[in-house]
């Protein structure tokens, strides 16, 4: 287990929130959290949002929200009734089912192949074609990001499949982000609502520069 001299961390604990306390000592978020916990140091409470922690919680339920921001599921609930700012959890469900559908009719309508919910040792893939495996996230922000690339990747150990591809309704990351992704061996990332190029019904897609095949054309 890895050792962290909190000797100045441990006086900024409970003052600003976990995730920015790891990322300055270069300490883990759970490592973080825990030693407050275990203090009995209340997690910080920030008087007022930063705009990319709102457009957070307008896009990401409360577990997830909690996760990224460094907060508690407790806190995130507190923000949302204190913004208005609706619990995603069921929408998103509903989003994700939704985006599901329409994206298999749309590799129906291309003679693609495909099952859907395939049970893997690490959680079902959505969809699974002879050579893909695709992940869907009705948001792709940054904490979704991470969630499916990892999920994609724990898949593909079983599947072993050539390509892994997110499909999503709306992106909210950046460039830099899509190019990380696509370093860490993503074929492409398909959107409904986005920035990025290639508009073919009525998705968008952005691909790595070896090409994988073009469900769109």
């Amino acid at each position: 287990m890895a050792r962290y001299d909190w000797s100045e961390a441990d006086t900024l604990l409970g003052t600003m929130v976990d995730r920015e306390i790891g990322e300055r000592f270069g300490m883990p978020l759970t490592s973080v959290s825990g030693r407050r916990r275990r203090k009995k140091i209340p997690a910080f409470r920030k008087g007022k949002l930063k705009p990319e922690d709102i457009e957070i919680l307008k896009s990401s339920t409360i577990e997830a929200a909690a996760k990224e921001i460094g907060v508690s599921a407790r806190t995130i609930a507190r923000w949302r009734k204190d913004t208005g700012i609706p619990d995603l959890t069921d929408s998103i469900r509903k989003s994700h089912a939704i985006i599901q559908r329409e994206y298999a009719g749309i590799l129906v309508s291309k003679g693609v192949k495909f099952i859907e919910d395939v049970p893997t040792p690490y959680g079902l893939a959505d969809i699974v074609s002879a050579d893909t495996v695709y992940e869907i996230k009705p948001v792709l922000n940054i904490s979704t990001a991470k969630e499916a690339l990892g999920q994609l990747i724990l898949y593909n150990l079983s599947l072993k499949r050539e390509y892994m591809i997110i499909v999503c309704h709306k992106i909210t990351i950046t460039r830099d982000v899509v190019d990380a992704l696509f370093e860490c061996g993503i074929e492409s990332i398909i959107a409904k609502d986005s920035k990025l190029p290639e508009k073919r019904n009525g998705y968008l897609e952005s691909r790595r520069a070896k090409a994988s095949p073009n469900l769109f054309d």
